[in-house]
Order: structure tokens, then C-alpha cells, then sequence
């Protein structure tokens, strides 16, 4: 009778050790991904792959697909950013750096380069 509660313990306590063991693995990747292509820690590569897209004309349904990919943003940020960004389609840089604007603009800081037109 006593190994019952023992035995649920042991059970509880590995089952948070495997979701610790999880969160740290998935945090890990989300740097090392982040490095691979530039970008730092806090930057999502979903973005700069949206705006790559926004800038080679893509149409808009793809790039909020490309959005709805982010950690950082909610379902609605989607339209308002490329509502901001589509004005500036016929820019130089095809929008480029006023879809990054946006972004940040919806976020709230300075977290994109908008100056920087990162090749994948």
C-alpha cells in the first residue's frame, strides 16, 4: 500500500524532468536557428522569410501564411502589417523595409533591421 503513493511520485516527478528537458531542447533549437541565419536571439527568422516574400511580390494570403508561422504575433497582426506595408510595395527594396517597420510598429520596438535584406 505504501508503494502506490511512492510509486506516483517517482511517475510525477520524471514526467516534469521530461517537460523541462523538452522546453530547454526547444529553446536551444530557437537560437541555434537564430544564429544559423543571422538574426538574434529574439528574432523570429519567420518574419525576415514573410518579408522576403512581401518583397519578391508575393501575394498577400502567402505572406500572412508565412506570418501565422511567427511565436510573436497574434492571428489579427497579420492584416494590420500588411495593410501598413502595402503602400510601400513599389519601393526600392519591393517594401522590404517598410513591412520590417510595420512589424515592429505592431510589436511595439525595434526588434527587426529593417536596413538589412537577409538572403535565405
Amino acid at each position: 500500500m505504501n508503494d502506490v503513493p511512492r510509486i506516483v511520485g517517482l511517475m510525477c516527478t520524471v514526467l516534469v524532468v521530461l517537460y523541462a528537458a523538452r522546453k530547454i531542447t526547444f529553446r536551444l533549437e530557437l537560437i541555434r536557428s537564430s544564429q544559423e541565419i543571422g538574426a538574434l536571439p529574439y528574432e523570429d527568422s519567420a518574419i525576415y522569410k514573410a518579408a522576403q516574400a512581401f518583397a519578391s511580390g508575393r501575394p498577400a494570403d502567402e505572406v500572412k501564411q508565412g506570418l501565422s508561422g511567427s511565436y510573436q504575433l497574434n492571428p489579427g497582426d497579420a492584416e494590420r502589417i500588411i495593410a501598413a506595408a502595402l503602400p510601400n510595395r513599389a519601393d526600392v527594396d519591393g517594401g522590404y523595409g517598410a513591412f520590417l517597420q510595420a512589424v515592429n510598429d505592431v510589436l511595439g520596438g525595434d526588434v527587426y533591421q529593417r536596413t538589412l535584406f537577409r538572403e535565405s
